[in-house]
């Protein structure tokens, strides 16, 4: 069965999205909400696409086909695109800008909880 690009992304989009909240628990809990084989799963889905896109970017980096990048440009867009996104809101269920109360630099919203009993 072949999966369209379009249910691919879809799912490394969740994949990615559920993710950044575990690290959220991560940090802000110090541990995991979901159980952990939940988590690897969702690694699973990030892992194949990173290593799919590595491939991809290494073998036309060897090519030649593109030319030199100032090491500073990237880094420069990269937090430019960081800072466009911390300053967007929405009203997606998923995305933690969604909150009505979202503030940047204050604490990730519902992450007052505690560790989840057996």
């Amino acid at each position: 069965m072949t999966t369209s690009t379009n249910t691919q992304m879809d799912s490394l989009h969740v994949a990615a999205t559920t993710a950044i909240e575990d690290l959220g628990d991560l940090l802000v809990r110090g541990h995991l909400k979901e159980h952990p084989a939940t988590v690897l799963n969702r690694l699973d889905h990030i892992d194949n696409m990173t290593n799919q896109l590595r491939q991809a970017a290494e073998r036309e980096l060897e090519s030649g086909q593109w030319g030199q990048i100032d090491e500073h440009q990237i880094d420069a867009d990269h937090a430019e695109r960081t800072t466009d996104f911390a300053a967007h809101t929405c009203n997606c269920g998923w995305c933690w800008h969604a909150a009505l109360d979202y503030d940047p630099d204050g604490p990730i919203p519902g992450a007052a909880g505690t560790i989840p009993s057996a």
